[in-house]
């Protein structure tokens, strides 16, 4: 960029400028989020969910069971930074890509019927995340907000139809 400074003497109204060039670098990188969730509703069994996008007439392949918004949030204000979409595969396996300084982030996951499910804590985002794996254990996620659907493997609560965050009498007969 090339930048011209004037200045007038409030005195004699006489003015002097410069012109001076600026490379600007942007502080923005790249980070990719890696992620392991299962949705309680399609959970199948075996580590495996159902490919319901296949059901809903979607070209998808055999192996993708729907898509998730994936959000990253600020680890002290809370103040959502990016947001992107991925395909969940049936495995449970998710990416999603960023144009974000690597930094520690909350990761968010929302889903069309699903609670909206954050991770227990800020999350080291770089260049290619080591996976973070909500299905280990409940306290993957805030809250411990979700649902044991086999032995040892967790998911999120699926029935959230009108989005309000609360699974009740409201969301049927969606």
């Amino acid at each position: 960029y090339t930048i011209t400074y004037v200045y007038t003497d409030p005195v004699t109204n006489c003015s002097n400028s410069t012109t001076q060039q600026v490379t600007v670098t942007s502080c923005a990188t790249t980070i990719t989020v890696n992620m392991k969730l299962f949705l309680q509703g399609y959970y199948a069994g075996a580590g495996t969910m159902q490919p319901v996008l296949t059901n809903q007439g979607v070209a998808a392949l055999a192996t993708e069971t729907d898509t998730v918004l994936i959000e990253l949030h600020d680890a002290t204000t809370f103040a959502l930074v990016d947001a992107a979409q991925g395909v969940l595969s049936t495995t449970g396996l998710v990416s999603a890509t960023f144009t974000q300084a690597a930094g520690s982030y909350y990761i968010a996951i929302k889903h069309r019927n699903t609670i909206q499910t954050w991770s227990a804590n800020p999350v080291a985002c770089t260049v290619s995340t080591p996976l973070y794996n909500f299905s280990t254990a409940a306290n993957q996620a805030f809250g411990d907000n979700q649902v044991e659907v086999a032995t040892g493997v967790w998911a999120f609560f699926t029935g959230d139809m009108d989005q309000d965050e609360f699974i009740d009498g409201n969301d049927f007969p969606y």
